[in-house]
């Protein structure tokens, strides 16, 4: 009779862990062999902009080149 009782809450409580992972969209995408990981794709039409700027900072060349793409797609994921 124990090992019964044993058998139906480890039963349960897999169903119980099962309902709830299932329920969280990465886990169902991983078990249901779903692997788009993606949330949402945006395009972003706008304009680059280009910032160079050379200088010498305590006697060394300090060189940057910054390129702010504004037409860009932007692609958010699932974990954050």
């Amino acid at each position: 009779m124990r090992a019964t009782n044993a058998t139906v809450l480890a039963a349960a409580l897999a169903l119980l862990l099962a309902a709830v992972g299932i329920s969280h969209p990465a886990i169902r995408a991983a078990l249901l062999g779903n692997w788009n990981f993606t949330k949402s794709v945006e395009r972003d039409n706008s304009i680059y902009y280009r910032l160079k700027v050379r200088l010498t900072y305590k006697g060394e060349p300090q060189n940057f080149d910054i390129v702010v793409g504004c037409n860009v797609k932007q692609t958010n994921y699932m974990d954050g």
